[in-house]
């Protein structure tokens, strides 16, 4: 899969990323965000975020190095 790609099923999944900030991630890094992503991404977890609207779900993304 190519960064571009992992980076679109990033977004699918988390609506509020945006590919900029995604982009200074290495393959590595979002490989792992994604991976955690899709760990999360069930059913039950999509229907408990639709009847919590003020709660904010995140998985973790490290911060790039500089």
């Amino acid at each position: 899969m190519t960064k571009r790609e992992t980076i679109d099923q990033i977004i699918a999944r988390n609506k509020s990323a945006r590919a900029e900030f995604l982009a200074e991630f290495d393959e590595d890094a979002l490989g792992a965000y994604l991976r955690q992503l899709k760990s999360i991404d069930s059913p039950l977890r999509r229907e408990v975020i639709a009847d919590t609207p003020t709660e904010h779900h995140h998985a973790s993304l490290p911060w790039p190095s500089h």
